[in-house]
Order: structure tokens, then sequence, then C-alpha cells
């Protein structure tokens, strides 16, 4: 009995060994095949993607939010408040006009605006319409509010001629662009001083996300350069010089943006000639364009591209600021876009548009701007233009936002 106990024992010893040689003869198989078990760790909430023994990392998620505002059109009332409203040695304060929105436009990563009047205070005093023009301090206030990229194709850029232009791009080229958090370039858009200078994509580039510029007008109110002059300013019916413009851009940037000042003026409707454009535009590589001129605002869509993508058009982004004294030409606003750049491609979200009302009292005094978010029926009813137009008030608005599918 105690024999057979032991021959047992003897053969149950034999096959834990030759279980435990057939484990390790497995595991030597699989490591002569190359093929690893991967280690687990309980507090790993996602396991890396592998292949073989190589790990594959997720791609790099990037994203920019960019601002837009429309037509900086700064008339004598807004300048010379200004002017009175200086302190020390400055002789202009712009500040007050624009600290209603100083907070949104802090929150953009980039961001563009239409100077519709020339800022070539350095040859010339400030002027009103019909022939405009503005002190750099101007130009500084649009600087302070963090606007980096400054479109200056539009129909009162040849105000002051061609020595107005050139002052412009002067000034404009000396900003240094050291504002909080994130110093960088000034670029102008829409005016060059030569083809060379026209031929060099304006690019930024923010969070990784590289940004093209590309500007056009439909005219200069019957203004023209001098025979000879250099100087190079767009026009939207040379549509094989946009189409290069967008091509070189979109060769070295990841989003293209198309910034054309056009339609009707005082029209919240959309002419075919702007459909037309914003169709070749986004066939021709744009992905983002913005409209001005018309002073009032105009829809907001996305259309198809020819390569099976979108692109986003607003096709007015009406007045960013001004004197005018009808309605619809105190509303304006501010498009907010995210960019988002996955890997090598990028696309353009979903957009929101932020209103934005130009406020003043009787005689145009305490001109300022407020964000829709902050106005109230009583800053309607007290608003200086109801003495030139009866239709405003804080519910006009806000059917005309709505009618406009801005809302």
């Amino acid at each position: 009995m105690r024999n057979r106990r032991k021959i047992t024992r003897q053969r149950c010893g034999i096959k834990r060994c030759l279980a435990a040689l057939g484990v390790l003869w497995v595991m030597i198989l699989l490591a002569a095949c190359g093929t690893s078990v991967p280690k687990t760790n309980p507090k790993t909430t996602a396991a890396p993607v592998t292949s073989g023994a190589t790990t594959t990392k997720a791609p790099l998620k990037r994203t920019v939010k960019f601002m837009a505002a429309g037509d900086n059109l700064i008339h004598d009332v807004i300048y010379r408040q200004a002017q009175a409203r200086a302190k020390g040695a400055a002789p202009y304060d712009f500040d007050y006009a624009y600290d209603g929105v100083r907070a949104l436009l802090a929150k953009a990563d980039l961001a563009y605006i239409n100077q519709e009047t020339p800022v070539a205070g350095a040859i010339a005093p400030p002027s009103s319409y019909p022939r405009f023009n503005s002190p750099t301090e101007l130009g500084d206030a649009v600087v302070k509010l963090g606007f980096r990229a400054i479109g200056l194709s539009n129909n009162h850029m040849l105000d002051k001629g061609a020595q107005g232009v050139l002052a412009s791009l002067d000034y404009w080229a000396m900003q240094p662009g050291n504002w909080q958090p994130r110093p960088q370039k000034v670029v102008t858009i829409g005016a060059y001083r030569d083809m060379a200078d026209f031929a060099a994509p304006r690019v930024l580039e923010v969070n990784g996300i590289r940004f093209a510029f590309v500007a056009a007008t439909d005219g200069y109110n019957g203004l023209a350069l001098p025979n000879g002059s250099p100087l190079v300013l767009p026009l939207l019916h040379d549509e094989d010089l946009l189409r290069q413009a967008i091509a070189a851009g979109r060769k070295v940037a990841d989003v293209v943006t198309a910034c054309f000042h056009w339609g009707d003026e005082n029209s919240p409707n959309v002419n075919d000639a702007q459909r037309e454009l914003a169709q070749k535009a986004a066939d021709w590589g744009a992905d983002i364009i913005l409209g001005s001129h018309p002073h009032v605002l105009q829809p907001m869509e996305s259309i198809d591209k020819a390569d099976g993508g979108k692109a986003f058009v607003i096709y007015s982004l009406g007045n960013f600021i001004s004197a005018q004294n009808k309605a619809p030409n105190l509303v304006g606003g501010v498009l907010e876009l995210t960019i988002e750049k996955i890997g090598d491609v990028s696309e353009v979200k979903a957009p929101v548009f932020h209103p934005v009302v130009t406020q003043y009292g009787s005689g145009y005094s305490n001109l300022h701007l407020v964000a829709w978010s902050d106005y109230t029926p009583a800053l309607a009813q007290a608003h200086g233009v109801r003495s030139h137009d009866s239709r405003f008030s804080y519910d006009y608005i806000k059917e005309l936002l709505e009618r406009t599918g801005l809302l």
C-alpha cells in the first residue's frame, strides 16, 4: 500500500514537471516568434495602440479660437471724443469707446478686423466722411484690443492717396505686437508695397496652426493709384490674382481666410455676385470667408468645396464701431470660430456670433461699444439714434439678429 502511494506521488510529480516544461517550451517558442504580451497596469485608463513591438501615439490635437470683427469706421465724432478724453501727453484716448468688448476679445487666440479708414496720421490730420483718415493712436487702440490681422482692403483705403496707403503700411509695420499674454507680430492684408510683397503669403501661426490671409475689395470710390505706382491693391474682379493668392496660402498654411469687401451698402440681403465669388474662393481653397462693406449684418453659412470639404462664410460682419445714424448700422458683432487640428487635418467647428451694439447719447455723446449680453431695453430706449431713427429698440435689435440668423 505504501509503495502504491509512493508511486502515485512520483507520477504526480512527473506530471507537474512535464506541465512546467510545457509552459516553458511555449514561452520559448513565443519569444522566438517575436510576439510580446503587453504588461497591464490597473491604474492605466487606456492601453497604448501596439503593432508588434512598436507603440503608436494618438495624433496631436491643437485648437485655436479665432475671432473676426467688421468695419472699424472712425467718424469725426469718435476721434474728437478720444481727443476730449485724452490725458497727459497722449493726444487721443480711444479706450473708452472699446472697453465694452475688451473682455470678449481677450478670449481670442487670434483676431482679425477690417480697418475701414487709413491710419495715416503721420502725414495728414484726422478727417471724416467722405475722405477718411485716422490718427495713429486709433491703431494703437486696435492693437491693444488684441487684433493681429488687420484688413486694409476696402473702398476708403485710397482716401489719402498713395501716400496715405504707404503711411498706413509704415505705421502697422512698426507695431511690435507686444500685448499680453501672447506677444506676436501684426500683419496687414489687402495693401502691398509691390508685387513681390503681394506674392509673399500673409501667415500667422498660433498654437501650431498656420493661418494664411488674402483680401480684396470691389473698388476705391472712383479713386485709383497714380500711373507707375508699385503699390498693389487687389480688386475682386481680378480673379486670377485672387486664385493665385489663395493657392499660395494653401501651400504654406493649415487654414486660408479670404477677406472680401463686397455687397450692397445698407442691404441685409446677399447678392448674386457675393454668392458666386464665395463659391469660387471655396473651390480655390479658402476655408473661411469674411465679408465687410454693407455696414449692416448679413447671414452666415457653410458651403461645399470642390474638394469635398466645407468652407464657412459670413457675408457681412456689419460695423464694428461707427457714428452712423440708422438703426441697422449700429448692430454688428464679433464672429468666433474654433479651428481644430488633429494630426495634419484642420477643421472649422460650429460658429458662435457675439452681437455688439454701438451706443451713444444725444448729439452722439459718450459713444462706445456694448456687448449684446450686457445690453438692456433701457439702454436702447436712451439711445441717441432714436431722434434720427425711431425704429431703434431692444426688440428691434433682437428681431434683426433673429432674421439674419445670428441669434
